[in-house]
């Protein structure tokens, strides 16, 4: 073997070390977490009483989040049944899965009605960086009137194309364009969440339905998607 030739094997083997270490962290990559609150039952929140609520957790990313952990943080006029209860983990979650945590909080008995927030904090792997999002819930009978807009944001089925015969699933995004948690008009606060009461697809004379309505889906705060 000359000595051109061993440099040259020599520079290859460098250039695969460092391509190797350029490619593995991307295999390693975890998932990107969206964290969103289902439903809270009863809606409105009543004061004095305890409200349970639903937090879901979805993956978005191309990879698995192997250790999701998601801690509820609750301000007044809301605490937690336990303080034990407050963080919770539920391990691995995988690309485009979700996993659906429970919580169940305290209204205080002085709370004054109308919209209150909590936050939730979450991470996708143990030692990594906690990201926060708070949420909005409304809390007595004589709350704010909502003023969230909800927008048909997309339509898509499967198949593409459907011909005379075919049987197909129709899916529908749903998103609250509302940008912050309240508006004021004419002096009245308004809170910007959106109850999603019921959701029904309407079939024609060439088309037939066979999916029931969604009903009592759960509250789709400012900027959510459902």
């Amino acid at each position: 073997m000359t000595k051109s030739t061993a440099n040259r094997i020599q520079h290859l083997f460098v250039l695969a070390i460092l391509a190797s270490a350029i490619i593995a962290p991307a295999s390693a990559a975890g998932g990107a977490l969206k964290v969103d609150i289902t439903r809270y039952e009863p809606y409105p929140a009543e004061i004095g009483k305890y409200v349970d609520l639903w937090v879901n957790v979805k993956n978005t990313g191309g990879g698995t989040a192997e250790d999701v952990t998601i801690e509820l943080v609750p301000k007044y006029p809301f605490t937690l049944d336990s303080s034990d209860n407050a963080r919770q983990n539920k391990g691995s979650v995988g690309t485009d899965s979700s996993a659906m945590y429970e919580y169940r909080l305290f209204v205080a008995s002085d709370a004054k009605p109308g919209t209150h927030e909590i936050t939730s904090r979450y991470q996708g792997e143990k030692g990594a960086t906690w990201s926060e999002k708070d949420f909005a819930i409304k809390v007595g009978t004589d709350t704010f009137d909502s003023r969230g807009t909800l927008k048909l944001e997309a339509i898509t089925t499967d198949p593409e194309v459907l011909i005379p015969g075919d049987k197909g699933t129709v899916t529908l995004t749903l998103t609250n364009t509302a940008s912050q948690y309240s508006v004021t008009i004419d002096g009245k606060d308004h809170d910007t969440n959106a109850q999603l009461n019921e959701v029904e697809l309407i079939g024609s004379d060439e088309i037939i339905v066979t999916t029931d309505s969604y009903r009592n889906m759960g509250v789709l705060g400012p900027g959510d998607t459902i």
